[in-house]
């Protein structure tokens, strides 16, 4: 008699306590729940923010790019950035350069005759003039 009514009772406080349990349950998955979508959501505001740093980045390296193109070009018409280039420079730039600068010796070094007696000026000034013909045939390259 005893155990049936330990049996009843425990057949009574049987549903309270799966109450209970299914309660607490229900409290420990939504907290799951709760937890994941906080997660969820850190990630989801750092891969923004990821994906806006790209973008600048992105930006950043495009811009750099434009720029370093504007300095190549512009350096690529400098003729003494291609003077000092000069292996890499094609054929025609080199011969022009050479010639302005032999017949710009040659014009300087006819002058110390001309300057005694006056009869090498028009050879000086000739010269002189194909130096710079060459130098701006080299600029033009």
């Amino acid at each position: 008699m005893i155990i049936t009514r330990h049996l009843v009772h425990f057949a009574l406080l049987v549903p309270f306590l799966q109450a209970a349990v299914t309660k607490q349950n229900d409290r420990n998955r939504q907290a799951k729940v709760k937890d994941e979508q906080e997660r969820l959501k850190e990630a989801e505001e750092s891969v923004t923010s990821l994906i806006a740093n790209m973008k600048n980045e992105a930006t950043q390296v495009q811009n750099a790019i434009a720029e370093f193109e504007v300095v190549r070009s512009r350096a690529s018409k400098d003729p003494l950035l291609q003077i000092s280039n000069f292996r890499n420079l094609n054929i025609a730039k080199q011969s022009a350069f050479v010639g302005s600068l032999l017949f710009l010796i040659r014009a300087v070094s006819e002058l110390p005759p001309s300057l005694k007696d006056g009869s090498h000026v028009l050879a000086a000034a000739v010269q002189f003039g194909i130096a710079v013909v060459f130098a701006a045939l080299f600029c033009l390259l």
